[in-house]
């Protein structure tokens, strides 16, 4: 279950900047001295930030960059960003890094970026146009401008509309990356990369984290506008090394500071991922072709083809390599078949993934609904299959189950008809079990259809039982306490589980106060004054767990949430 939150436009528009930044720090940085330097995003940064960005915040509706001009050589640049409202005629810089980079020199637009001198008098300026996402006023925009020696203010215009203004300081910023420093072996899934900073002016500093894997030769982008002297990342996320460095860049929002690593570190290799793009459980039969599709990655290599992935099944071996595979049904082996995909990197270091179909000599007549049938333990549900046949004929059927634990209502009927099927998890351990439903017809060419059930064997998640009312109800007292028990002893119940709603002229009105354990919990809301009513919600956010640690009502936040309590009626205070 998705996680529910809520985006605000500010927070969209502050992430769009910070992969603005991130896609020029990847793409477009050649070095930060006079020796060419190529960097791009690194896969720590495309799994953080990219897919949650762009699934959740819909950053893919931003509307085309505008038209740019692209100098020929990297220089000692500007890189400048920031956001615009063209309602409001507002704007604000968000971020200003000198680096050098290739100057991207816009051609048109209804904004300026002018650059003065320390009189004030005007150095250039460049008309561009903001990325506006979609069905806002609000929009983002991110340059690459020739950086020149006596710039001392930029400013934001919105044709003469001063939007922002940003002024040199006296003096840059200095910056010392701290850890990793040279000699360290960075493994498991968390470590905190740090480093001191500080600015003669008492300016306030922004950080680029970037990461290199062969001693400074090429850089990853971590983290651009980062606010912090430390970032928390996942070595497991970052390519394996023997000659890691980590460099950051600090900015005072004009000038710009940089420093790395003193000496080589190594981070942990990693195995490839891997992952099969079929559904588990198809069924194929004659001479039907079957697709067999999916990817390998891996965080040294790359993206990994050809002999790097191999496929095979459990009943014929190896049947061939690279991403995808056509094969007809007619050259497999009839029955069920496990197929493999194995994705093995530069350093032999092998994953694999594995799914199941079903291979038939004959097309059947029978059709079978749905065609796979999954359960969880603690659900105590059944599902309904049905059965029919093609011909829209009354043919005889039987079903077997090939476990014990898959239990059928009726074995045998004719067509068409409705099977139930449930499930007895006695005696089972926890974990995944499967199985299969044979469904067979005697009639010419009927054949048989094979249902796959997969059955999750797990405990059950706590619960909220009931949300009561402990004190006299209605009342004038200015604290009330509600009782809330649990279907099951719990832990780490605290007031941000909870919300209040209220009716009426109550003023003030907050939790103060949280206690009880195991089953039953006190949760006290207290007021100033006035009349009206107050109902307690309990919102589910992962945080209550049983003594298994298995989380209120399963598998994600909302999913136990408990609006359903008993409510105060507040009579005028005494």
């Amino acid at each position: 279950m998705f996680r529910k939150s809520r985006i605000t436009l500010a927070r969209i528009l502050t992430l769009g900047i910070v992969l603005f930044l991130i896609f020029f720090l990847s793409t477009n940085i050649t070095g930060l001295t006079a020796s060419s330097i190529s960097v791009w995003i690194s896969s720590y940064t495309h799994k953080a930030l990219a897919t949650r960005s762009s699934n959740h915040l819909g950053l893919s509706t931003i509307t085309p960059s505008p038209t740019l001009s692209l100098a020929p050589t990297p220089q000692l640049s500007f890189l400048v960003s920031g956001s615009v409202n063209r309602t409001n005629i507002t704007g604000n810089f968000d971020s200003i890094y000198e680096i050098e980079l290739y100057p991207s020199i816009p051609t048109t637009g209804k904004y300026t970026l002018r650059f003065e001198d320390v009189t004030g008098h005007e150095i250039a300026s460049y008309n561009f146009d903001a990325d506006f996402i979609e069905d806002t006023d609000r929009g983002i925009f991110s340059l690459v401008l020739p950086r020149f020696s006596n710039t001392a203010n930029i400013v934001l215009l919105d044709g003469t509309d001063v939007l922002d203004k940003r002024s040199a300081s006296d003096h840059a910023p200095t910056v010392r990356v701290t850890f990793p420093n040279g000699g360290e072996n960075l493994s498991g899934t968390t470590t905190t990369l740090s480093w001191s900073a500080s600015d003669a002016d008492n300016d306030k500093l922004e950080y680029v984290v970037q990461y290199s894997k062969d001693g400074g030769s090429s850089w990853e982008t971590l983290a651009a506008s980062w606010p912090n002297t430390t970032l928390e990342v996942d070595p497991s996320l970052l390519a394996g090394t023997e000659s890691g460095l980590i460099r950051v860049l600090a900015s005072d929002v004009f000038y710009t500071s940089q420093d790395q690593s003193d000496a080589i570190f190594s981070v942990e290799d990693h195995a490839p991922e891997i992952e099969i793009y079929m559904e588990d459980g198809d069924t194929f039969a004659g001479d039907q072709t079957v697709i067999l599709e999916g990817a390998g990655y891996d965080l040294q290599d790359g993206e990994l083809s050809g002999q790097s992935l191999e496929w095979s099944s459990s009943i014929d071996g190896i049947l061939g390599q690279g991403e995808s595979l056509a094969i007809n049904a007619q050259d497999l082996s009839e029955g069920t078949h496990t197929i493999t995909l194995a994705a093995t990197n530069s350093r032999q270091q092998t994953s694999t993934a594995s799914i199941t179909i079903y291979i038939y000599r004959f097309f059947s007549n029978l059709m079978v609904t749905p065609t796979t049938l999954d359960f969880i333990s603690y659900e105590n549900t059944s599902h309904i299959v049905s059965i029919q046949h093609l011909g829209n004929h009354s043919v005889n059927w039987s079903a077997t189950a090939n476990q014990s634990w898959i239990k059928l209502q009726i074995t045998e009927g004719d067509t068409p008809a409705s099977l139930v099927v449930f499930v007895d998890p006695t005696g089972l351990a926890l974990g995944t079990y499967h199985g299969a439903i044979t469904i067979t017809s005697d009639a010419e060419n009927d054949g048989q259809q094979i249902l796959p059930v997969i059955l999750q064997v797990q405990d059950m998640p706590p619960l909220v039982d009931r949300i009561i009312t402990s004190d006299p109800n209605p009342t004038n007292l200015t604290s009330v306490n509600f009782t809330v028990v649990f279907s099951e002893p719990v832990s780490g119940v605290d007031v941000s589980d909870f919300t209040i709603d209220t009716t009426g002229t109550l003023s003030d009105v907050v939790i103060s106060a949280v206690s009880g354990s195991g089953r039953t919990y006190t949760v006290t809301v207290s007021y100033t004054h006035g009349s009206g009513t107050i109902h307690l919600n309990l919102i589910d956010n992962d945080s209550i767990v049983d003594e298994a640690n298995n989380s209120l009502g399963c598998c994600g936040a909302d999913d136990g949430s408990f609006p359903y309590g008993e409510t105060y009626t507040i009579t005028a205070t005494k």
